[in-house]
């Protein structure tokens, strides 16, 4: 099973924005003429091409589910999670949220990946296209956030929730 995961429209505008102000700077590089570079200038140039590629080759493409394995797709190389540990899917729209602060990850450029924390579900990892339609996967120890465009998807990996052990007689 796959599923494309599509930017919403506030990651759509951000990933603009930040290649049109790249522009502007390169354009501003170019055309300097036989002003000198400073070195600081420089470094921040450099810096925000850097964080921009970045971006780019750790967002998420994509999802599939292979072998009892979920496999987020992005440029850099796929991300493998074994669903052996699953315990629960739930949907971030309609839980609790409480407050949600982005600990060390992006918030835009290309989606929204890397760790995040809340004070009702506590820290988890992001791999979202999507700022507030996601879902996420509760492995205990490690939650997850993924958005997948297709419903059917969610459906599929409600198939790997492990169930409680039956009770002994």
């Amino acid at each position: 099973m796959r599923s494309t995961a599509t930017l919403d429209k506030f990651a759509k505008i951000a990933t603009v924005f930040i290649f049109l102000l790249l522009l502007f700077i390169l354009y501003q590089i170019l055309n300097r003429g036989e002003e000198p570079v400073t070195i600081y200038r420089a470094i921040i140039d450099s810096l925000l091409f850097f964080v921009a590629v970045f971006c780019f080759f750790y967002s998420t493409k994509g999802y599939s589910i292979h072998s009892g394995k979920l496999v987020i797709e992005r440029p850099i190389g796929k991300k493998v999670i074994s669903l052996n540990k699953l315990k629960g899917i739930y949907d971030y729209q309609k839980i609790e949220k409480g407050f949600t602060i982005r600990t060390f990850g992006n918030g835009g450029l290309f989606g929204y990946f890397g760790y995040y924390s809340n004070d009702k579900i506590g820290r988890f990892k992001l791999y979202s296209t999507k700022r507030k339609d996601f879902y996420i996967l509760d492995f205990g120890k490690e939650k997850i956030g993924i958005s997948p465009d297709q419903p059917e998807f969610i459906e599929a990996l409600k198939g790997y929730v492990s169930k409680p052990d039956a009770p002994q007689s």
